[in-house]
């Protein structure tokens, strides 16, 4: 969870949040190592820190928000700074991880590279970001987001690495989610609203049983994130 979402009404308890760092963990035990030099792309609220620094030797963390990184207080290494400008040395990662981030960086193109010169050969860059372009709307917009990604446009802003593992996420809910969205192209989206204890149980559950899925090996065909495991290409 970023800060705008917390700013915007987002609590630790919603469905999608608690889903996500679920999704986290699953991702990164599918690399299958451990005690790996880590570096994190947007800190958000901290939250997701714990499930991480488990597989990490090192965790470095950068943000452009030094409010933010002053909010963290687990054990770290933390860095004001702008993805698309790394100041690290060449392959000094054996992970990049970035989630819901990329959509936040005007220069996404110059970030990639950065990742790549940054990540060890044979390391990995594990993303989630937004789906499909075509759903950018004013919900798009209160979060600051500068796109939403089609898999062929990231495909060519990342021309540099090659797809280890690719997969959607929050696709039991697409449906709704996309006609919501589309709704809002043209209706000024201003916070998040409060969702029935039940219903966010429920949702939950749903999210929950995607996560199985993911974890057990199935790729999901559609979905309101795409989630991706990057590798560098070999020269």
């Amino acid at each position: 969870m970023d800060q705008i979402e917390k700013d915007s009404g987002l609590d630790e308890e919603n469905f999608w949040h608690k889903s996500k760092l679920e999704l986290i963990d699953i991702l990164l035990s599918k690399i299958e190592k451990k005690n790996l030099k880590i570096l994190v792309i947007g800190c958000g609220v901290g939250n997701d820190l714990v499930a991480i620094k488990k597989y990490a030797k090192k965790l470095v963390v950068i943000d452009v928000n030094k409010k933010a990184l002053n909010n963290i207080t687990l054990d770290l290494v933390k860095k004001k700074m702008n993805a698309s400008s790394m100041s690290f040395k060449n392959e000094s990662f054996d992970v990049i991880l970035s989630f819901d981030v990329f959509e936040h960086i005007k220069n996404d193109k110059r970030a990639f590279d950065e990742c790549r010169r940054v990540l060890k050969k044979e390391g990995f860059l594990i993303m989630t970001v937004p789906a499909y372009s075509a759903l950018y709307s004013s919900y798009d917009v209160m979060l600051k987001h500068y796109r939403r990604y089609d898999f062929l446009d990231l495909s060519n802003k990342t021309k540099s690495l090659r797809v280890v593992y690719k997969s959607y996420w929050n696709c039991i809910l697409f449906l709704p989610f996309c006609v919501d969205r589309l709704f809002k192209k043209f209706k000024k989206h201003k916070a998040y609203g409060t969702i029935n204890p039940i219903l966010n149980r429920l949702l939950f559950r749903l999210m929950n049983f995607e996560n199985f899925l993911i974890k057990k090996g199935l790729r999901l065909p559609f979905g309101m994130t795409l989630c991706l495991i990057l590798q560098p290409k070999l020269k």
